[in-house]
């Protein structure tokens, strides 16, 4: 958090002019947001390999035993970001290109070098000191509580996006190995594409704060309805009624857990394998290595597989991506022109205790 608020916005709002700074933030997102995609595939590889990394004996990545190893997904960023935090403390207290940038503040009445020398050269005791009184302050101003309510209600829609991977996988019967990857594709492209547009709208023109506030939250407004596109899903194939006659196993089935189990030759979806009359004990793999349920007393065929009926509905799941892609596309376009009003409606000096403010709003 400290990192993300502090160290990228304010590092280029130094060593860039304000007509620039909107590019280089855009270039420095749109860098960012390339990892989006090779974690979710980096995730969905881990998550194909066994939780102990040697798979055992007679199992396979379908059983429905198997657990992957999750807990990579977060040792492994963890100690590369460990290392990296040691490069980022290399970093100089001033970047050489921060004296001219400010020499233009200075000329343009946005600072004086007095107070970016008290902003400098502050003691730890004075920071500390003062951060009380500079939040309340700063919550005192009207533009930027209207912006922090903003960006809560921006980082709820963006939020969902964490969620998106298992929403996917369940309502078009994909892999949780494979869905990783393809939502990484599509939603790097929205990611990507709506920072350059609104990289490029802002950086046409000189636009004022409230101008810039206004079209944000139109932007915001617009993508709204786009985000039903993930309401959209595989039609359940038919399945039978709980109780099912002649058939009296189901009567001590449970309903807390919905386990999909399909019967391939009549395509009928059951609850769980206790509701087609399985035996958690016998279960068998197929040619192609897949948990097959037999002996299923309430089956015609005497076996089930795991999941739903039906195929993945590939033309309904590309519909539902395009629509969150492009709701991407407009929520993103105003990435560039939060980012910019937050450094503009502030003094100098605080700008920190703003993007302090901002990111304890986005993380709460």
């Amino acid at each position: 958090s400290p990192y993300s608020a502090l160290i990228p916005l304010l590092y280029l709002d130094e060593i860039f002019s304000q007509k620039s700074f909107a590019v280089a933030l855009s270039a420095l997102a749109v860098f960012s947001f390339l990892g989006y995609p090779f974690g979710l595939a980096l995730g969905s590889k881990f998550l194909s390999w066994h939780v102990t990394l040697i798979m055992p004996e007679g199992m396979t990545e379908n059983s429905p035993e198997f657990v992957g190893a999750w807990w990579l997904g977060i040792v492994l960023p963890s100690a590369i970001g460990f290392c990296l935090a040691f490069v980022v403390l290399l970093y100089p207290q001033q970047m050489p290109a921060a004296k001219e940038v400010l020499a233009g503040k200075i000329e343009c009445g946005i600072t004086t070098l007095k107070e970016k020398r008290i902003e400098l050269f502050q003691s730890l005791h004075q920071v500390t000191k003062n951060t009380i009184p500079d939040f309340r302050r700063l919550l005192r101003s009207s533009a930027l509580q209207y912006l922090v309510i903003g960006e809560v209600f921006f980082s709820l829609q963006a939020g969902f996006q964490g969620y998106e991977p298992k929403i996917y996988a369940k309502l078009f019967r994909l892999k949780e190995t494979s869905v990783g990857f393809i939502l990484g594709i599509f939603h790097s492209c929205g990611f990507i594409l709506g920072i350059i547009i609104g990289a490029l709208f802002v950086k046409r023109k000189d636009w004022n704060p409230k101008t810039l506030s206004f079209i944000v939250f139109v932007l915001s407004l617009v993508s709204v309805p786009f985000l039903f596109g993930v309401l959209l899903n595989c039609p359940l194939e038919k399945s039978p009624s709980m109780q099912i006659s002649g058939c009296t196993t189901v009567c001590s089935c449970s309903t807390e857990f919905y386990e999909p189990v399909c019967d391939k030759t009549t395509d009928i979806t059951y609850f769980s394998p206790c509701y087609a009359g399985c035996n958690r004990s016998l279960t068998h793999l197929d040619l192609e290595g897949r948990p097959v349920w037999v002996n299923c007393s309430c089956v015609a065929s005497g076996k089930v597989h795991p999941g739903e009926c039906g195929g993945s509905c590939s033309v309904t799941m590309a519909v539902s991506l395009a629509l969150t892609t492009i709701q991407q596309v407009i929520q993103y376009a105003g990435f560039v022109s939060l980012n910019v009003v937050f450094q503009r409606i502030v003094c100098e000096s605080d700008r920190t205790i703003a993007q302090g403010l901002r990111q304890s709003a986005r993380k709460a």
